[in-house]
């Protein structure tokens, strides 16, 4: 018993920690009310007593007046412990007050693992190059991720999979990184049709064709069917859109619609993101706000949602969630939620955090592999990123009872977990 007990501390030393400290705070408190007591019953015998009153009617008044603030004081400890106690069994990543987010059992994900590219080329002369916004194609033979030279200077970068190995291959192309641009948030369906957000456009969206043999993107254009970018000048504002994810089938594209500050003409730090979507019709993309917001009704908060990762049959999706107050204290941590639904019609059910990855360190961008036996995503390590990635080891289970089979191709219904 004492091994498990300590075993849990020692992964839970933040949490265990939060909850040492309220319960420091809850002590305090109870001694002062304590005192309190003490006082008023040295009053209450006081007023009892006619020899140490001028009168019986400020007998009266000063019990009254005493009896008064006394019941104040112990309603203000109460509503205090009781939202101490409440912050305790909290974790502040869960957002009970906003939409909530379910528990999960962190055996479902292993530990995450650190993934090496090899022959990254020297970047600016000091060190390897970033690798953000990683995307495994659906066929598992393919990395892509992008660079992250400037949060406004972003290139498409390339790995191929050659003996159980990720080998750099060079930037993806002809004709895609632009100087000082963003090129950035690849994404690819079953029939190589590649997407990514390039800034220079009105959707910030483009797609083209990838060709696995000669490992080159062409057709390049931009796609119609998303909410174009808005700047609000007076407000010194601009919303745009981000994060583009295309299911497997290349039917329904996933975004991240988000507002960034503005200085002047520059777009500088972000401040909401939602995550929609627009689904094709008789060949075009075509967006319904209202439609994509009720599926999305149980992902989206007052926080940040973005980089969404859809599985092959449409029913996890995987995001990253940016608190809004650690942004606006510039203590810049996230964590990755997957969320499930049992049919493509049906909104995703409560979100849960994958705990083996963690909220204390800013994590972002993941990428349900094609097998759906592992999600990549990347970490900030100091100036730059590193690519890591957790195993799926159990089925993943939404509150309806149907599970995400090992083939990641159909829905089965099972017990519940």
């Amino acid at each position: 018993m004492d091994e498990i007990f300590i075993s849990y501390v020692t992964e839970n030393r933040e949490f265990v920690q939060r909850i040492s400290e309220k319960l420091d705070l809850i002590y305090k408190l109870t001694h002062h009310v304590l005192q309190k007591i003490e006082y008023f019953r040295n009053v209450v015998y006081v007023s009892s007593n006619p020899t140490l009153l001028d009168s019986g009617a400020k007998k009266n008044n000063s019990n009254h007046l005493r009896l008064t603030m006394f019941s104040k004081y112990i309603h203000i400890a109460a509503v205090i412990a009781c939202t101490l106690m409440i912050g305790c069994v909290t974790p502040s990543m869960d957002k009970p007050d906003v939409k909530g987010v379910e528990s999960v059992n962190q055996s479902k994900f292993s530990a995450p693992e650190k993934v090496t590219v090899e022959n990254l080329p020297v970047w600016h002369g000091r060190t390897t190059m970033s690798l953000e916004e990683p995307f495994v194609s659906r066929d598992g033979q393919f990395l892509f991720f992008n660079s992250n030279e400037h949060e406004n200077n972003k290139d498409l970068h390339y790995a191929r999979l050659i003996n159980d190995k990720w080998v750099y291959r060079g930037e993806v192309g002809p004709g895609i990184n632009r100087l000082k641009q963003v090129d950035a948030n690849p994404s690819m369906d079953d029939k190589y049709n590649f997407y990514y957000i390039a800034s220079e456009t009105k959707s910030f969206i483009k797609k083209g064709k990838f060709n696995p043999a000669t490992e080159q993107v062409t057709g390049i254009e931009e796609i119609t069917g998303f909410p174009e970018i808005e700047p609000h000048l007076l407000k010194f504002k601009i919303s745009t859109n981000m994060g583009v994810e295309v299911s497997s089938d290349g039917n329904t594209a996933y975004f991240s619609r988000a507002t960034f500050r503005m200085i002047g003409l520059k777009v500088t730090g972000i401040m909401t993101s939602d995550i929609l979507f627009s689904e094709k019709i008789g060949g075009q993309f075509v967006y319904h706000e209202s439609y994509a917001k009720r599926i999305m009704t149980n992902i989206n908060t007052s926080d940040l949602e973005y980089a969404a990762s859809i599985s092959n049959d449409g029913l996890i999706l995987f995001f990253t969630r940016l608190s809004a107050k650690d942004l606006d204290s510039n203590n810049i941590r996230s964590a990755i939620l997957y969320a499930t639904r049992t049919s493509r019609s049906n909104p995703f059910g409560l979100p849960k955090i994958i705990r083996s990855i963690g909220t204390s360190n800013f994590v972002e961008g993941p990428s349900i592999s094609g097998d759906g036996k592992e999600l990549y995503y990347h970490k900030r390590e100091g100036k730059k990123f590193g690519l890591y990635k957790v195993r799926i080891l159990e089925p993943l289970w939404d509150e309806s009872g149907y599970s995400y089979n090992e083939n990641s191709t159909t829905k089965i219904l099972t017990g519940q977990d």
